[in-house]
């Protein structure tokens, strides 16, 4: 009787460290310092930047990382301590990715990560995996963009055809489409690549594209 009981209670010990435990990681992206602290203090722990188990937890700390990596992409000087950042949110997005391969959204902050520590496989592999396993999730699809525009240089072929398929994606939207259109009043460089793409799609959406860059035109000289 006394083996059972403390059988009873060791097994209940256990399942209370446990909770305590998987608690305390799920707490994480709440308690500990978020990416512009740590980029402001320079100091960079084992744990930083750390999640939970739960999906909403890894998406906390993925956002954070995204910005955080946005901004380190506009510095001047990509010093140790930004490069360091940079591979911490590159290495809990592989994490991610890991354990989830379809987290498209992780892909992709991995492939920002992995471009701006000039690991250029990793960002062409990151950003086929991001797209192939997430080709219609538009806010994603612009985030793709985004990165694909900034380091197009260093796609490899299957990376770019990744990237046409996030245009074509965008341009039949909405909202994508006034981004695209957006850009391509803002961006000069930007314009024979996504008329390339545009050419090719319905001539209805033809003529939203062109209407929207009227409209961005417009804004764009008040």
């Amino acid at each position: 009787m006394k083996l059972q009981y403390l059988f009873s209670s060791v097994l209940l010990f256990a399942c209370a460290a446990g909770s305590l435990f998987l608690f305390s990681m799920e707490m994480r992206p709440f308690v500990n310092p978020r990416f512009a602290e740590l980029r402001a203090e320079g100091v960079v722990s084992a744990t930083a930047l750390g999640h939970g188990t739960s999906s909403y937890s890894k998406e906390i700390i993925m956002k954070d990382c995204l910005q955080g990596l946005i901004v380190l992409g506009r510095v001047e000087m990509f010093d140790i301590k930004n490069a360091v950042l940079a591979e911490k949110c590159r290495l809990r997005s592989a994490d991610v990715v890991e354990n989830t391969p379809t987290d498209s959204f992780a892909w992709a902050v991995k492939a920002l990560s992995s471009a701006l520590l000039g690991k250029t496989e990793l960002l062409n592999t990151a950003l086929v995996a991001s797209q192939r396993v997430g080709p219609n999730e538009q806010w994603i699809a612009r985030r793709r963009v985004e990165i694909a525009e900034t380091f197009l240089a260093s796609l490899d072929t299957t990376a770019l055809s990744a990237h046409d398929r996030d245009l074509t994606l965008l341009a039949g939207s909405y909202r994508g489409v006034r981004y695209l259109a957006r850009r391509y009043v803002t961006n000069p460089d930007f314009r024979s690549r996504i008329t390339t793409v545009v050419e090719k799609l319905p001539a209805e959406q033809q003529r939203m594209f062109l209407a929207n860059i009227r409209r961005a035109m417009r804004e764009n000289e008040t």
